[in-house]
């Protein structure tokens, strides 16, 4: 279960060392997201965000896969349709507190705003972002972190 999550991390783990990125694929049972719910579509309600803080202070970069959890029992679930989009939001709710405050993406949970995390020049990841909704032509910035 979960294998091609586990190889995408691997994958772009390695795509990141070649370009000179120290990076770290860590796999789903490492740093598992706990999950609530039917094992086939769980919820998201915690992730350890002191391991992920950790293999940042070492590594420039920390690849974590999609899609699937722990469940209270140590049971595998799935996070269903979205899965990795929902984990993605759920690590970056507990994670990006050294990057945008809590304060913030509470106000852009509250009124819908989606926003990009990421380093200057990067893709990132969005925070908020529907499938089927993309920001309007000119809302979207760019802002920097120091």
């Amino acid at each position: 279960m979960a294998t091609g999550e586990e190889a995408s991390v691997a994958l772009l783990a390695l795509a990141l060392e070649s370009a000179q990125v120290r990076a770290l694929g860590i796999p789903f049972w490492r740093v598992p997201v706990r999950t609530k719910g039917p094992l086939e579509a769980a919820e998201p309600v915690a992730v350890d965000a002191r391991a992920i803080a950790t293999a940042l202070a070492t590594h420039e970069a920390v690849v974590l896969p999609g899609f699937v959890g722990v469940d209270s029992t140590g049971a595998t679930s799935l996070l269903g349709r979205g899965g990795s989009d929902l984990t993605a939001r759920a690590e970056a709710r507990r994670t990006a507190g050294g990057a945008v405050h809590e304060r913030a993406l509470r106000f852009a949970e509250r009124h819908r705003v989606a926003f990009r995390v990421a380093a200057p020049g990067g893709t990132g990841t969005w925070i908020g972002k529907d499938d089927t909704r993309e920001p309007a032509p000119g809302r979207e910035r760019t802002v920097r972190c120091a």
